[in-house]
């Protein structure tokens, strides 16, 4: 009996996490806007973040430079995986300001880019 409640317990705890990660992905996490040839990122990186990027760069193919001001990590790491490819084969060139703070897969789409720049006080985070 208590085998059976320890089971109905993970399935319901399993349950209740695939429905928060499921409901994340339904709201756009990821925000960018233009200055110029820089597009600034911030936000997670989800589920649709890659159609976003998509629908900016066929707006504007003039974007040279991905700007990560603030990107805590991702919802999506099948998205970010394919987001990061994308960037590589845009040939497009990453930016961290001295106010970015990225983290966990904000760090993967960085070192996918095709140049890296960041200023001073720009802060990196990595976690096992």
């Amino acid at each position: 009996m208590l085998f059976s409640f320890a089971i109905l317990s993970l399935i319901n705890v399993v349950g209740c996490i695939w429905i928060a990660f499921v409901s994340l992905n339904l709201v756009e996490t990821t925000e960018f806007r233009f200055e110029g040839s820089k597009l600034y990122m911030r936000g997670e990186i989800y589920a649709k973040t890659l159609e976003q990027l998509e629908d900016i760069y066929a707006w504007d193919p003039g974007i040279s430079t991905l700007v990560e001001t603030d990107i805590p990590g991702l919802l999506d790491g099948d998205t970010m995986i394919e987001f990061g490819y994308r960037i590589r084969e845009l040939g497009l060139n990453m930016h961290l300001t001295p106010d970015s703070e990225i983290n966990s897969g904000g760090v993967d789409l960085f070192l996918a880019g095709a140049r890296w720049t960041m200023e001073p006080g720009a802060h990196i985070g990595v976690h096992a």
